[in-house]
Order: structure tokens, then sequence, then C-alpha cells
């Protein structure tokens, strides 16, 4: 064991460094450098004591006091606040070493790095995330000096969803792991702050701001009122049952003026916080404003570039008339099912590029069984080409890169696309895009998804992560002995995940989609239910696949789990071969006298619980695959005109529902009110519906016979 000296550039650090550490309510960050500094570093530095003591090393941290009572000592730098957000550096010294970075997040980062060093692991902040590595007499340092580089510097984080925003513990999490753009919450934004966190907030916005039936000022609805700023669709003839269809009409001076004045209120009023803000435009892959004046713009995405020019303009004058008093960055998408999914026809407007405002790139009903980059997928071939013409202009307005590993028609299912994470990543970060962050971010039960997580953490920091030594330091950490047959597990997962665009995507061509739409006639199933060209017509054999490979990683993952049940009771010996003491442990947590000291006594149980955690996940996918494998059974027969292959399949549909009925999953989010709800898996798989249209097909085939002859 170790006595470490930790050195804060600052005097008097010694008595203040936990007042500083936690001052976070008190700054503002925006204004104040030089307490943000200090209170981050201060931070990093407790942060860091906690790791080492961990270890059984002695640490105190103060300002430059002698330090030659100490076997090593660790300092930290002032931030440079110079060259790329975020990067830092570990200098080796004689009888320790310097922590130093760009920026006070830089710095906190080579604090979590050093820690890692160590052995220290931060997989997830559910259940006993944290893996340590236990006691030691030495401390890890680099051979040389180490400097560490993000290769998304414009952001790295996750689209959040729901009220769970506010949980500390994952902004914790994220900090730990390098990551830093998140939802804009007032609970948590002072520690968000502290922690380097970049915030936004918006989204689309404007369904709400130009809802036709709102009262305008006048007392007669929007759509009396204002007409002319709804988008002129190609007709010419505008309906109000299509308002929100069109994108609103950009070159509406009138329109812009309200909008702009709406985005600074939300700005200064309940976005008061918050960074950047997503300006994006309606929520419908609806077509653009055909008007002349638009038309003459260009394409979609120059139309809205132009719209997003307009409201930079806005934001810029009231910064100069002191209506605005501090500088955010707006955020658009090129967003799937629109033209603004191609790149601009035309130059990218000065005022955008001089303010650091930047395209989310949103490729939502992409195929994961393909590369992005394919032009030979035909979900994949127009995001290949769409999004090498925006790297072309990244220099005139940079591009982030907006996944859907956990998009909603999932619904929490336990697919795994680690292969397309690793692949795709590299390649984009290497060819341009500056930033990731994907949707939703699981607040609870991440399950396999943790490895999402981590490795979506650990690519968009080093787009040259060595990902097979990643995945084998993952697995070992997570699961110790078992970590090759929950890889194996693992294996029969992503396989099964392989085609879920194809099962469960927001477009036309998914299973899930013929399934909502049909009308419940033979005839309309026939003309609906055509498998796309990955599943073409072996619909229901790869269900069944995929089925068989999820209950082969239910089984490997129920084995380890039984083996870890057998060791924490003392039937199994421990890795090193003694006797498992967990009946001691037991009997000594019995004489604690209050939670956090039951939960010091108590073994661990980390990997039971994360094979636990599988598992749920695991259980549910089973149900929704059977569910949906049997409906498109019933499809196909129907289509086929064959009534016993239908009765025969329904019959085992029926009992696929049966099992599912009573099952949930625990939480809901919903992303535009602050509500959580259980929800049972054939809600929350979203086809219960369509199991009602089922069942009455199935009553009609039994009153008539003849139905499907």
């Amino acid at each position: 064991m170790l006595h470490i000296f930790l050195n804060l550039p600052y005097p008097d650090a010694t008595p203040y460094v936990s007042l500083w550490a936690n001052e976070e309510e008190k700054i503002n960050f925006r204004t104040e450098t030089d307490r943000a500094d200090r209170c981050t570093l201060a931070f990093a530095a407790t942060e860091l004591a906690k790791y080492l003591t961990r270890c059984g090393h002695t640490i105190k941290i103060g300002d430059a006091e002698n330090t030659y009572d100490y076997e090593a000592v660790i300092r930290f730098s002032i931030p440079t606040h110079s060259g790329i957000p975020c990067a830092f550096s570990i200098t080796p010294t004689e009888n320790g070493c310097i922590l130093s970075g760009t920026d006070r997040t830089g710095v906190l980062y080579s604090a979590y790095a050093l820690a890692e060093m160590q052995g220290f692991r931060f997989i997830s902040y559910e259940n006993d995330g944290e893996r340590l590595p236990g006691a030691s007499d030495t401390l890890c340092l680099p051979d040389a000096r180490m400097d560490s580089v993000p290769c998304a510097p414009l952001g790295r984080g996750f689209e959040f969803e729901g009220v769970l925003k506010d949980s500390e513990d994952v902004l914790y999490w994220m900090a730990r792991n390098r990551m830093n753009l998140c939802g804009y919450r007032p609970a948590t934004t002072a520690l968000a702050k502290k922690l380097g966190m970049i915030e936004k907030t918006g989204g689309h916005i404007f369904e709400a701001l130009l809802a036709p039936e709102q009262t305008a000022s006048d007392g007669r609805t929007f759509w009396d009122a204002h007409r002319d700023w709804y988008g002129t669709p190609s007709s010419g003839d505008k309906e109000l049952s299509r308002a929100l269809y069109i994108q609103f009409c950009v070159t509406n001076t009138a329109l812009c003026d309200y909008l702009g004045e709406a985005l600074l209120q939300n700005i200064m009023g309940k976005w008061y916080g918050a960074d950047r803000i997503d300006v994006w435009p309606f929520d419908t892959w609806g077509n653009v404003c055909a008007c002349e004046k638009c038309r003459a713009l260009g394409n979609g995405t120059d139309q809205a570039l132009y719209f997003l020019s307009q409201m930079r303009a806005y934001l810029n004058d009231a910064r100069r008339q002191g209506r605005l008093d501090h500088d955010v960055q707006l955020v658009l998408t090129a967003y799937e099912g629109t033209s603004t999914l191609a790149a601009p026809s035309k130059p990218v407007p000065e005022n955008l590029t001089a303010a650091g405002d930047y395209v989310v790139y949103c490729p939502i009903l992409r195929c994961y069984d393909h590369a992005l980059s394919d032009t030979s997928c035909s979900y994949n071939s127009i995001y290949a080409d769409t999004l090498s013409d925006w790297m072309a202009v990244r220099d005139r307005i940079p591009v982030m890169l907006l996944e859907y590993y956990n998009v909603s028609k999932l619904e929490d299912l336990p697919v795994l696309y680690t292969e397309r994470i690793a692949s795709d990543l590299s390649e984009w970060f290497a060819r341009g895009v500056s930033g990731f962050t994907y949707m939703h971010f699981p607040l609870v039960n991440w399950g396999v998804r943790t490895l999402t997580q981590c490795l979506c953490a650990a690519l968009s920091w080093n787009r040259e992560l060595h990902t097979a030594q990643f995945l084998t330091e993952y697995f070992t950490a997570r699961y110790g002995p078992y970590a090759d047959l929950v890889r194996e597990a693992y294996d029969e997962i992503e396989a099964a995940s392989a085609q879920s665009t194809s099962w469960r995507a927001w477009g036309d061509r998914s299973m899930l989609t013929v399934f909502a739409h049909w009308d419940g006639t033979a005839e309309h199933a026939a003309a609906a239910y055509t498998p796309d060209d990955h599943l073409l017509s072996s619909a229901v054999a790869c269900g069944y696949a995929s089925l068989k490979r999820l209950n082969h990683a239910m089984e490997l993952c129920t084995y380890a789990q039984s083996l870890e049940k057998d060791r924490l009771a003392g039937i199994l010996p421990h890795e090193n071969g003694d006797a498992d003491n967990t009946p001691e442990a037991g009997t000594a947590a019995m004489d604690a006298v209050n939670p956090i000291e039951l939960a010091r006594l108590s073994v661990s149980p980390h990997i039971e619980r994360a094979l636990l955690d599988d598992r749920m996940g695991l259980r549910y996918g089973i149900l929704v695959y059977r569910l949906m494998t049997e409906l498109a059974a019933c499809f196909d027969a129907i289509v086929k005109r064959d009534a016993d292959a239908f009765r025969a399949h329904y019959a085992v549909l029926s009992v696929c529902e049966e099992d599912a009925e009573t099952q949930c999953m625990p939480l809901t989010f919903h992303a535009t009110h602050a509500r959580i709800e259980c929800r049972d898996v054939l809600t929350r798989a979203q086809i219960r519906e369509p199991l009602r249209k089922m069942r009455r097909f199935a009553h009609m085939l039994r009153d008539n016979p003849t139905l499907l002859q």
C-alpha cells in the first residue's frame, strides 16, 4: 500500500477540497471559468482518491505542501483552454504523474483514465456495475506521456427519453466513460455542468408551435389566421388535415419572426441552462413547401438550412440587443423520410458556420445486417450516398451521426449490433463524422444492451479501438469465469438481431407495419403481406431461426447463472479454489444496523445480477419473437389460402398470447410527458391490436370454413 498525495494547483486547497468539489450549485459555469475549473478539478481529485483508497492506498488531497513524506505524488494541472475539447494527458514523473487537459473535462477524464489503469471498470450504473481491482501495493502509470484525444469532438452521448433523464447515476457513468452529451434537465444541470456535460434540448418543437387548432392573437385558429404559414403541397391546395404533413413555409417572414421569438423565449426561459437546441422539422416525414419562393431556395436541405440561418440571425440580433445573454448552438436534422436527408445543393449559410451550428444525420430505417456504407443493401444504399455527400460540406457545417440501436419500434428488445457498431463507427469517424448519439438510451434494465452502451462510449472516443480486446475484457469483467459461455450466448443474440429492421421498423416495409395496417380481411392480407428483399418469402423461417438462437442464448445464460448461484452458496469453489465464505458474510450481515452497513457486509452478487438482467431481457425478446413469428405464419397461411395451416399456427399463437398476457417489462418512458408505467408485453411490443384482428379473422373462419378456399 502506498501513501499518495493528490496535489491541486490552488493555494489553501487542503481545507477546502470538499467544499470546492461540491459547490456546483453556486457557480455560473458560463461566466465563472476559473471557479468552474476549480470545482471540477477538486471533484476529480476526490473521485481519484475514492478509487485509489479502494486499492488500499492512503490518500491525501491538498495544495503544494511538502510531499517528501509521500511515496507518490499525482499533480493536477490547470486546464490549457486550447486544443480539442476534452483531450487529456497523463505524464509520468519521477515519483508519480501529472494529470492535464485542454479543459476541466479533460482533467476529469484523466483522473478516470488513471483509475482504469489500476484495473477499475465502469460497466454500468446499475446493479454493482463497477469492477474493482482489489488491494495493490503499486501505482500503475504509463511508461511515457500518454495523450488521449476524442475522435468525436463535437459530442458523445445519447438521446434520452422520459423523466429519468434526471438520474445523477447515469451522468456519473457517462463522465467515467468519457461521454459528454446529455439531455437538459433543470434538476441535474448543475451536476452535469460540473462533469463537463454539454446539455441539449428541443427536438421536434414546431408541431406544438404551429398546431393549427390553437388560438391566434385575434381569437381565430392558427389555421384561419395564418394559413400562409403552412407549407404548400405540390398540388397547390392546402388542407387542414394535412397541415403538419408538409413542412412549413420557410420564406414567410412573419412566420420566421414568430418562430424566432418563440425560440428566444424558450432559450431564456425553460431551456435556459441548455447549451444546444435541437431545431428539428415536423416529425411527420412530410414534403417541403412547394411555393415559388421556397422552391427557389434549392432542395429540401437548402430550405431547412435557410430556415436555420433565419433562426441564427434572429438569435444573433437578440444577443447584440441584450435580449439573449449567452450563446447557444442550433442543431438541424438530416432526417429520414424527408428531403433533408440529402446534402445541400447550395452553399451553407455563413452565419451557421460562424456559430458552430451543426447537423445530426438520422438513418432511422437503416439495416443492421449490412454496413451503413453498403450500397448493395436496399435499405442502406441511400445512406451510403447521402452521408458521403454530407462529408463533402463538413468543413462548413459539422455532422453528428444519430443512430437507432434502441429505437421506439424495438421497444427495448434485447438486440445486439456489436459487429456493426464497431465497423460503422470506425469507418464514419475516419471519414469525417465528428459526433455521435443514439436513440433511445435505456435508463433501466440494460441487460445485454450494457455492451452497446460501453462499446458506443469506447468507440466514440477512440475509433481505432481494438474491438476484439475490448470485448474480451468486457466479458471477463462482467461475467468472470462464465465469460466464454456468455459470449457464445451474445453471438446467438446478435445473429438473431440481424433482421430487426425487417421485423420492426417505422417504415412501410417492416412486418410490424404490415401487421398494424392490416384491415383483417384475407384480400388485404394477400396484398399487404410482402416480406422485404431481406426476408423475401422466408419471414417465418427467419423468425423460427431467430427464436432458436434466442432460446439457445437463454439456455447458456441460465446455465451460467445456476453455476454462479451454486458458487455464491458455497457449493462450488471460487476461481482461486478456496471455499466460498458467503455463509460467514451472511452471518455478519445479520448484525447490520442500517442499510449502508448491510450493503457493506453482504457479498455482492454482481455476476448473478448481470446474468439475471440478461435473462429478463431475453425472456421478453423470446415472447415478442414468438408472437411476431406466429403472426407471420398466420399471414402466410391466409395468403396461401391454407385453412389447416392457419388453424395450426393460430392455435400456437393463442398459446403465445396467453403466455405473454401477464408478463410485463418493468418500465416504459414517455418523451412527451412525465409518466412512468408498467406495460404488459403485448402492449409494449405493439402487438395487441394485430392479435385482436387475427382473433377476429379466426372467428370468421370458424363461422365460414370456406373463407380461405
